[in-house]
């Protein structure tokens, strides 16, 4: 059966941020399976904060060169995510922060994918 994807619409910088993240989430057994008989996860199983260290960047905005990104996803049947991504000048102390991006919106799990499990983020 052909995977099929579906685009969705949302600024560049979610997308950056999330791409940027390079996350990943061990499987670990649960109780539905997927094509292959691999664990799938579900949202429940995936509910934290992941917080990126102190990396060095260009904010074009600011002139900022270091950066602090974030991303939350929340449970509770809404299946809420929030990313941020904090530029600070010279290091990622709160007293040298420029600026700060932030995007909130809704994610959802879905099947298994090739290579992994598909999550939508809205």
């Amino acid at each position: 059966m052909k995977n099929q994807v579906t685009a969705i619409k949302s600024t560049s910088l979610a997308a950056l941020l999330i791409l940027s993240l390079g996350c990943t989430k061990k499987t670990e057994a649960v109780a539905d399976a997927g094509a292959g008989g691999a664990a799938l996860f579900t949202a429940a199983d995936i509910q934290k904060t992941w917080t990126s260290g102190c990396l060095i960047g260009s904010d074009p905005i600011t002139g900022a060169d270091h950066y602090i990104q974030t991303l939350t996803l929340f449970g509770g049947g809404a299946n809420s995510f929030n990313a941020s991504k904090a530029w600070y000048l010279t290091s990622c102390t709160g007293a040298n922060t420029k600026i700060n991006y932030s995007l909130s919106g809704s994610y959802s799990v879905g099947a298994a994918i090739t290579g992994g499990q598909a999550i939508t983020f809205n």
